[in-house]
């Protein structure tokens, strides 16, 4: 498979905090066919390796563009790119068409090198975290747990 690079749109810059809450949730409003046609969100956190560390040191760049392009290249979108300070040296929220694409664009990241660490989430909206609940209660417990016997 040949993955075609696209240039960075100048859209995809830092979000505030209100947009990025408005952009991570599905309007209740939204019909059937447009609610089919959003893409699944992924929240993606990563370490820098030490030697990527280094190198920011002492040549300081801008990330988010680079990491903008590499989503789009995989069909993606990225809403939203953070430097943190903790536990992890950056977050982004991310949109892909399916799952195998997100899955893509984290191991071409981790293949690079420049990680320590790299963590990929499936961000689920509040409808449907509400219709998961509802499947879930639906089920009889089949295995019962060890506290249960």
């Amino acid at each position: 498979m040949t993955v075609q690079r696209r240039a960075a749109s100048p859209y995809l810059t830092r979000l505030s905090v209100a947009r990025l809450d408005r952009l991570l949730k599905v309007p209740a409003d939204l019909t059937a066919a447009e609610r089919d046609n959003v893409m699944p969100q992924f929240l993606v956190q990563w370490r820098y390796s030490t030697e990527a560390h280094a190198n920011f040191g002492r040549h300081p760049m801008e990330r988010s563009a680079a990491s903008a392009a590499i989503a789009e290249a995989f069909g993606g979108k990225m809403l939203s790119f953070h430097f943190a300070f903790g536990h992890w040296d950056g977050v982004g929220i991310y949109e892909f068409p399916s799952t195998t694409q997100a899955a893509a664009f984290s191991m071409h990241l981790q293949g690079t090198g420049g990680f320590m660490a790299f963590e990929t989430t499936v961000l689920l909206s509040p409808e449907e975290s509400e219709k998961a609940m509802h499947l879930a209660s639906e089920v009889k417990t089949i295995v019962r747990s060890p506290q249960a016997q």
